[in-house]
Parts: structure tokens; sequence; C-alpha cells
């Protein structure tokens, strides 16, 4: 057997230097290393969660909200409980691991690679779950660590060789703020209760098109398809009731913001008194996803499906600007988010859209949603052109006449690719007026090119990291027309199909394009918190 992975280790090394495989594929600080002995499994992964629980009731004794296990960080803390007592001198105490990394380095290279805080405890040694903590608890830095307000995520790793007996503990923080995560019972292994209580934090509030605002509702189901689920206004703490019965239970949460972005999360616990051996598993921890799978696409006469995570501008955001010429922003509860951009009406008139921070060199579809209260005229009423790094892409021009409606929002598409360019580094979205009918500008969502709407749809995720955002679709025909936009749900195999005919609108022709996530230590806002050596 060693003699078969050291030809596929040789062989990987030759792809690597030829250029075929990432460099990265050679560093062993990725791959899965063994974590437990055979001996009681069950018994540490129960320690550790133990472990979890015990520091969110200390949390919430201070007001603070509980933490969610994380698969990434539990793999980096079970690493590094292993590589200190089985390749540490016995007298070994300490955060760097044999291989130089720090905490943070350990945590990235197992793929959290979005932390923007993170802090580490351990433990030289072995004890219960209930010393660890209170060790922790009766010393300074630690103690910083357990009731730090910015974290939302932990893993531990509790490790004990079966033969000499040595062992150690690791606990991992961090935040990332793509995520925002819902949390059973403070994170308890399991519930003799169907009642139980659940936390749900707030996604972070961020611009661009990857951004977020505040949740202004929520919809929770036991199951993934959201059946019967109605929208209620979002609250941070909510008491709900499991799925009768005994076994592993799951709660979906989804929430959505003012502008309809949505979050999808989850939390497991297990309802009875005791679990059975191999219930509990990483398998329930949240985690980070670089391939989404999507079922029941296969639409029949929609054989193409493009796909958006949130990917939207909306006419409230900072970085949607008006910038000469008429333009007014006010509220109509047709408009996504209740508020629209009024541009032009008496002279030509210019805002724009812009971001630095989106995929670069990979080919999207931008729709422009808007509507006019004439759509008699054969006169151009709106221009978009856009900026993908230096390149300009359009003018796509949109007449009155190409609106079906007076009234009613219809969107536009025009393909761009975001370049990389040091020069020009934004990605910008120019709408231009000139002429006397007034343009109601809404919003830009951007989606993929399309792709295969197959029954079943293997997506690898653009950057390899995939959270909670809302995942969107638009259905393609061959004629070109699209679907309005459809939430997709990932990894879910029990979702109904989704019902076509949905609404669909031309794709006006477009012509062709003119010719033409960071280090963490580079992270300007890193929370490096004091790690205290046990």
């Amino acid at each position: 057997m060693d003699k078969i992975f050291r030809r596929m280790f040789l062989y990987i090394s030759a792809l690597c230097m030829i250029g075929l495989l990432p460099a990265s594929l050679l560093s062993t600080s990725t791959q899965a290393a063994p974590l437990y002995q055979d001996a009681e499994p069950d018994d540490l992964v129960y320690k550790e969660l133990q472990i979890i629980y015990l520091t969110n009731l200390k949390r919430r004794e201070q007001g603070l909200a509980p933490l969610r296990w994380n698969s990434e960080l539990s793999e980096a803390a079970r690493w590094f409980a292993l590589d200190s007592v089985e390749h540490q001198p016995n007298t070994y105490c300490g955060h760097t691991d044999t291989e130089g990394r720090s905490p943070g380095d350990r945590i990235m290279a197992y793929a959290y690679k979005n932390a923007v805080a993170w802090g580490e405890n351990v433990v030289c040694g072995l004890t219960t779950p209930e010393t660890a903590v209170n060790g922790w608890m009766n010393n300074a830095g630690h103690k910083q660590n357990i009731l730090h307000a910015v974290y939302r995520e932990v893993g531990v790793g509790y490790y004990r060789n079966s033969e000499t007996g040595k062992g150690y503990i690791v606990q991992d923080f961090s935040y990332d703020p793509n995520y925002a995560p819902v949390i059973i019972n403070n994170e308890a292994p399991n519930t003799t209760v169907a009642e139980v209580q659940l936390y749900l934090y707030n996604p972070a509030l961020q611009s661009g098109l990857e951004g977020m605002s505040d949740a202004t509702e929520m919809m929770i189901a036991n199951e993934p398809s959201f059946a019967d689920a109605v929208w209620e206004p979002f609250a941070q703490e909510k008491t709900w009731t499991l799925e009768a019965g005994e076994g592993l239970r799951t709660v979906y949460v989804k929430t959505r913001d003012a502008q309809e972005r949505t979050t999808l999360v989850t939390d497991s616990i297990y309802l009875g008194a005791t679990p059975p051996a191999g219930t509990l598993s990483i398998e329930q921890a949240s985690t980070v996803e670089d391939e989404l799978d999507f079922y029941n696409l296969d639409k029949g006469s929609w054989p193409s499906v493009q796909i958006s995570v949130n990917w939207q501008g909306d006419d409230s955001d900072v970085l949607f600007e008006h910038l000469a010429g008429e333009g007014e922003e006010f509220a109509d509860e047709l408009a996504i988010g209740g508020t629209v951009l009024k541009l032009g009406g008496t002279k030509a008139s210019h805002a724009r859209y812009w971001t630095t921070e989106f995929y670069k060199d990979v080919p999207f579809i931008a729709y422009v949603r808007v509507k006019v209260d004439d759509n008699s005229s054969s006169d151009e009423v709106l221009q978009l052109k856009i900026n993908g790094g230096g390149t300009e892409y359009g003018p796509l021009s949109i007449k009155g006449t190409d609106f079906v409606q007076a009234g009613a929002y219809q969107e536009f598409s025009l393909p761009f690719t975001f370049h990389t360019n040091r020069d020009q580094p934004r990605l910008i979205f120019n709408l231009y007026t000139a002429s006397n009918t007034p343009v109601f500008i809404d919003a830009i969502t951007v989606y993929t090119t399309a792709m295969p709407s197959e029954t079943e749809l293997a997506w690898p995720v653009l950057g390899g990291y995939y959270r909670s955002r809302g995942i969107w679709g638009r259905f393609i025909n061959n004629e070109g027309e699209f679907s309005s936009a459809t939430e997709l749900i990932p990894n879910a195999k029990s979702i109904s199909p989704i019902v076509l005919p949905l609404p669909k609108l031309p794709v006006l022709p477009t012509p062709p394009a003119t010719p033409t996530p960071p280090p963490i230590d580079d992270l300007p806002n890193q929370v490096l918190l004091p790690i205290v050596m046990k």
C-alpha cells in the first residue's frame, strides 16, 4: 500500500511541476490525517460536542450569542491535537504545529479561507470537557477567546493515544462574515424534548454584488422544501418544535433582506435520550462547500440554466450613484427593496453602479430591471454600457417599444467579463438616458453563462467557497428567452420539481464585446487574539 501511495505522490508531483495541477496539492497541510484511534470514537466526538455546548453556556451567561459547530475548524483542531501528541516532544505545550503554522494558518489550510478573526485555546493533556472549559474560563487569555463577541463558529479536537494515554485538546474559534448560522439549544448534542430554542444570526452588512443588508424576514422548516412554511418577521431567538419521534433532526432556516436576497442555513440535534453509535458526527457541523448539487432541473423546453449567488446591485446600495442630469429615488411597492431610481425625463442623465470585488476573467450575463410609463416610442430610452476592468461591453440600446407593457418592470441582458486590470480595477455598469421618457431603474443582477439544466447538475462554485447565500436560477429556451429568477435549493434531493413555464422575456440582440480572496495576513480588519499557552 505504501508503494501505491508513493507512486501516486510522484505522479501528482510530476503533474504539478509541469503545471497541469496546482502546486498546493503537494502540501500535506490540506490533506486529511488520521484523527482518532479505532477505540471509542463516539466518546471523543461527544466530548468535543460537550466542550462546544459548555462554551456556549458560558457565552449565554454573559449575554453573548452561541457558536455554531464548524467542520473545517474541527478538522484543523483535530489535526493539531493529533500532531501535538504524535509528532511533538512529550513536554510540548503550544500553538505552533510541526509544519511551523499558527492557528490561523491551519484553519486556512483546512479550507476556512474567509476568516477575518480567529483564536485558539488548548489543554496540553487530557481532562474532562467540564474541567477544560472551567480551566479556560479561569485564565484571562482563554476566557477572552471564549467570550469574544465577534466569533460565530467553533471547532474542537479531542485526541488520545490509545497506547500511551497521552492526549491534547484544541479549541479553534473564527468568524466568516459571509455566514450567518442558526444554532439549536446552544449546540447541545441531544434533547429529550421536541420543543427547542433557535438562535439566528443576522447576515453581516456588506455592499457590492455579493453584499447583504439586515434580515427582515425568516422562514423555518423541518424539511428542505419548506413546504407550507411562511415568511415571518426576523427574530434572533425563536421557539421551534422538531419533527416528532426519535432520531437526528435538522432544522432549515431561510432569511431574506429588504432587497429579497436570501440565506439558507441548517443545524441538527438528536431527539432522544441516547444517540446511537455513529449518529453524532462532523457531518452535522457547518461547512464550506466548493461544489453544489442541484436536482430536478430538467425542464424540457428550457434546456439551459444560469446561476446567481445573490449577485445583485440594488438602487439602495451606496455604490449605485446618480452622476448627471435628472435622478430621483422614490418609493415603489413593485420595486425590489421598495425603492427605485427615476432617471432622466427632460435632459440627458447618467447613473452607474460599480464594485471592485467580483470574480475576474469569468464570462457573466448582466440583467438590468427597468420600467417606463410610456412604451410607445421607438426612440432609445436607455443605454447600458459595462466596463469590465478596462474593456467596454455594449452599448445595449433599449427602446420604448421594447417594453411589452408600460408601467411593468422588465429585464434586459448584456454579457460581460470583469478583466484583471490594475490600472482600471472597477467593474462599472453605466446607464444613460437621452430622451424625454423617464426610466425607472430598479436593480442589476448578474448570472453565470448558460449551462445544461440537467436532472442533476453539479456546479463548481466560483472561488471554491460557498457558505449560505441564496442561489438563483434563470432557465433559457432555444429561442434565447429567459425565465424570471427562481430560487434554487442546493444539495436537497427531496425538493419538488420547479413548475414551468415561468414568465419569460425576450433577450435583445447584443453586440459582441469590444476586443481587446486574499491571504489572511493581508486583511486590514484581521483580529488576532492573544493566545495564552497552557
